[in-house]
């Protein structure tokens, strides 16, 4: 018979492995919302897990600026120049961009996970007179986001864009915004 000592010895670890490792799986599909001010006018909203470290969240938000950077070449360079495109601010859109006579907000995200239609509906006060909002990211919406949206998708007042990793940004958003 194993004296008691000895089996809590045994048992506390496994114990403590078992829990950490349920721990780990509970948290592992949750995420948490940060935004972070990069300037007196601009912020950045960003989805990390809930346990992330400070350089998971570096890495978030470097690949979100990134994917923002990519966009916004992309269409300096459907658009001609950067002239027809006006940089957002605050809780507003990505950018503001003339084409063919038509005002379009953008709105750039890497992750749609936790994106609502009330934040869509923000994003779209934050840019008056434009003729609908444009969300681009490289992963297709969530069901959900497509269902509570569809009355804008109708109104034509709301357009996802999915950014595939195999063609270039330039060529899907010409396509996406009808620009010849």
């Amino acid at each position: 018979m194993m004296s008691p000592e000895i089996a809590a010895a045994v048992l506390v670890p496994v114990i403590a492995f078992a829990v950490r490792l349920a721990i780990a799986r509970i948290t592992a599909k949750r995420t948490k919302e940060l935004t972070i001010k990069l300037s007196p006018d601009r912020e950045e909203t960003i989805n990390v897990p809930v346990g992330a470290t400070p350089a998971d969240v570096a890495n978030a938000v470097q690949q979100s600026m990134a994917l923002e950077e990519q966009v916004y070449a992309a269409l300096s360079a459907i658009l001609h120049g950067a002239n027809q495109i006006q940089i957002g601010a605050g809780l507003g859109p990505d950018f503001i961009v003339n084409v063919a006579g038509r005002r379009l907000a953008i709105e750039v995200k890497r992750d749609l996970g936790r994106l609502g239609r009330e934040r869509l509906l923000k994003f779209s006060e934050g840019a008056p007179n434009t003729e609908r909002l444009v969300v681009i990211s490289p992963e297709p919406p969530p069901k959900a986001l497509m269902d509570a949206t569809q009355d804008l998708r109708n109104a034509n007042r709301l357009q996802f864009v999915q950014l595939p990793g195999d063609k270039a940004v330039a060529d899907v958003l010409r396509n996406a915004l009808a620009i010849a």
